[in-house]
């Protein structure tokens, strides 16, 4: 009998053990902290999109806000291949430059400055007249070359979006 009153208070010495150190076991697993309030971010380039529908023609214009650091632009249409075939970029003579079906505004846009760019779709041989034309905009940051021009970082991503 003393043998067994003594294995029994071992099994409470480790059941008493175990009891101990699960909380802080289970502590190191379920840990967090809880902060509360907010703070503002404000990215160093941002540039508005608008785009006009002008009796079916898109006009397109992008401006850099008046603190953005200098960005390039970019504008790229996509629809159905029929309706591709039909669309025109119209825009002012050197100002953008096409590029695997995107248009590449020439320079960078500084602070308050805009990029427009027409696009036209000839209706007249259109059969169906319900159809979609999407205007996807990008843009990405203007790195200084050190010599007090910009390149386009092509690594850096693309940023912007469309309708």
């Amino acid at each position: 009998m003393k043998d067994r009153n003594r294995n029994i208070l071992i099994l409470f010495m480790i059941i008493a053990v175990c009891l101990i150190s699960v909380p802080s076991a289970m502590a190191y697993f379920t840990t967090y902290a809880r902060v509360k309030g907010t703070k503002p971010i404000k990215l160093k380039e941002v540039v508005r999109f608008k785009e006009e529908d002008i009796s079916g023609n898109k006009h397109v214009v992008m401006t850099a806000d008046a603190d953005s650091d200098p960005i390039y632009v970019r504008v790229r249409a996509y629809a159905s291949e029929e309706i591709m075939d039909l669309l025109t970029y119209k825009y002012t003579e050197g100002q953008w430059t096409e590029s695997d079906g995107w248009y590449e505004y020439y320079t960078v846009l500084n602070a308050g400055e805009s990029a427009v760019m027409d696009i036209e779709i000839d209706k007249t041989d259109i059969e169906n007249e319900q159809f979609n034309v999407v205007v996807v905009y990008e843009y990405i940051p203007a790195i200084s070359d050190g010599n007090g021009g910009y390149v386009k970082d092509w690594d850096a991503g693309w940023t912007g979006g469309g309708n």
